[in-house]
């Protein structure tokens, strides 16, 4: 706690998973989630990494999942770290498709950058989005425009008017 009071990102982070285990301190949610909170606003990784894992999931703080998810898809674009919590943020209970295909883009650019764990990640989760895109997928309209009941009526006594001259020229044979 001394090392977070002093305003050392890294002190907050250990002090505030400490507090959400109980290891060496009865389990307090709360102050424990300030205190990565704080932790986050100094710079540390790690902190904003359980920050956000915390937002996601409701632990000891309201569930706040768009402020999670852009926490973690800021963190994806600093570090590997950052990439394994937007995976694990996008994938709690309560996702969207539109937060799973966001996370597949981000996770896609740390692939590329050579985090290979984002690759498989990235990978997983554009399954999911065109798993879904496929499922509900609108089904292809017709090009044909419906006659108006006026112009079936229309329609109706040409094609009668033609049976009937048709009729008429058979019986002139």
């Amino acid at each position: 706690m001394r090392a977070c009071d002093g305003g050392a990102g890294h002190g907050c982070s250990v002090a505030g998973f400490l507090l959400f285990k109980g290891e060496g301190v009865e389990v307090d949610l709360a102050r424990g989630v300030k205190l990565l909170e704080r932790g986050c606003a100094k710079d540390d990784v790690t902190a904003c990494c359980n920050f956000a894992d915390a937002l996601a999931r409701g632990l000891g703080t309201p569930v706040d999942r768009p402020r999670a998810m852009r926490l973690a898809a800021a963190l994806c674009e600093k570090s590997a770290e950052g990439c394994d919590t937007l995976y694990d943020v996008s994938t709690t209970s309560g996702a969207s498709i539109e937060e799973f295909g966001e996370a597949a883009k981000l996770l896609r650019a740390a692939c590329e950058r050579g985090d290979e764990k984002a690759c498989s990640r990235a990978e997983e989760l554009e399954r999911i989005v065109r798993k879904h895109a496929k499922k509900h997928r609108r089904p292809r309209t017709s090009r044909h425009v419906p006659l108006s009941p006026s112009s079936m009526c229309g329609l109706a006594k040409t094609c009668e008017t033609r049976d009937e001259l048709a009729a008429a020229r058979r019986k002139r044979k």
